[in-house]
C-alpha cells in the first residue's frame, strides 16, 4: 500500500521522465499484476481505482505515454468495476514536510527578489527566456558528439515555437503557415525519436519530451486562432511547468546573462 502511495506522489509531483519510466513495460507490468493476486483486496481496489486516475490523466497523451490510458480502456471494455478515487493518500506522510518547503522556498523567493528585484520585474513576462538558457545548458553537456543532429534540432524547434508563438500572440496569421507546417513534422519526427527507444540520455529525453509538449500547445493554439477564438490560453512552456529550468532560477539566470539580453 505504500508502494502504491509513493508511485501515485511521483506521478502527482513528477515530470515527463518519471511518467515515462513508470508507463513502461518494465515497470508498469508487474504492477498490474498485483491485481491478480486476489487475497489482498485492498491492494486490488487501491491500484483499481489508480489506473483510472492516471488512464484518465494521461489519455490526451496517449501518442506518448500510452500504456496508462491503454490497460485502463482494455480493463474498462472488459467488464472490470473501477472503484471511486478517495484522494491522495499520501498526504498523510508528506503534507507536514511539503509545508515546511513551502515556508522555506517562500522566505527564499522574498530574499531572492529583494536582491534582483529591478531585474526580475524588467523581465517576468519572457515567456522564452528559456531558450537561451537552454542552448548553452545544451553546449554545456557536450551532447553534441554522439546527438549533435538532435541537438540542432530541438533548438531549431523551440525557436519555431517561439516565433510561432509570437505570431499567433499578434494574430499574424499569413506568417503561420509555413512554420506551423515545419512544427507538425518535427513533431512528427520526434515522436519517431522518443518512442524508437535510440535516446538513451535521461536529461535529453527531458528536453526531447518538453520540445514535443511545447509543439503540440503551440499548434492547439494556433487551431484556436483559426477558429476565431479571441481568448486564447497564454502558452506555458514545459520546460518551466515540469522544472526543466525552473522559474526560481530566473533571476540567476538573467544576472548571468544580462549583457546578452
Amino acid at each position: 500500500m505504500l508502494l502504491l502511495d509513493i508511485i501515485d506522489f511521483l506521478i502527482d509531483k513528477g515530470n515527463l521522465t518519471i511518467w515515462s519510466y513508470i508507463n513502461s513495460k518494465k515497470f508498469f507490468l508487474p504492477l498490474i499484476n498485483l491485481l491478480k493476486i486476489k487475497d489482498i483486496p485492498e491492494v486490488q481496489i487501491k491500484l483499481l481505482s489508480l489506473i483510472q486516475k492516471w488512464g484518465i490523466k494521461f489519455e490526451e497523451q496517449k501518442n506518448i505515454i500510452s500504456n496508462f490510458s491503454d490497460i485502463y480502456n482494455r480493463l474498462k471494455k472488459s467488464g472490470v468495476e473501477f472503484p471511486e478515487y478517495s484522494g491522495n493518500d499520501y498526504n498523510i506522510y508528506i503534507s507536514k514536510k511539503e509545508e515546511e518547503k513551502k515556508n522555506i522556498d517562500a522566505n527564499n523567493e522574498i530574499n531572492s527578489n529583494k536582491d534582483n528585484i529591478y531585474l526580475y520585474n524588467n523581465n517576468e513576462d519572457d515567456t522564452f527566456y528559456y531558450i537561451e538558457y537552454l542552448r548553452n545548458i545544451l553546449k554545456e553537456e557536450n551532447f553534441q558528439h554522439k546527438y549533435r543532429r538532435l541537438v540542432a534540432f530541438l533548438l531549431k524547434m523551440n525557436e519555431n515555437i517561439k516565433i510561432a508563438n509570437e505570431y499567433i500572440d499578434s494574430k499574424e496569421t499569413d506568417k503561420l503557415i509555413d512554420i506551423i507546417n515545419e512544427l507538425n513534422e518535427g513533431n512528427t519526427t520526434l515522436k519517431d525519436t522518443i518512442i524508437g527507444g535510440r535516446l538513451k540520455d535521461a536529461k535529453l529525453m527531458d528536453y526531447a519530451l518538453a520540445t514535443n509538449e511545447d509543439i503540440k500547445n503551440t499548434i492547439s493554439r494556433d487551431e484556436d486562432l483559426k477558429k476565431g477564438i479571441n481568448d486564447i490560453d497564454k502558452f506555458i512552456s514545459s520546460f518551466e511547468k515540469n522544472d526543466l529550468i525552473p522559474r526560481n532560477n530566473k533571476n540567476n539566470f538573467y544576472e548571468n546573462n544580462f549583457e546578452n539580453l
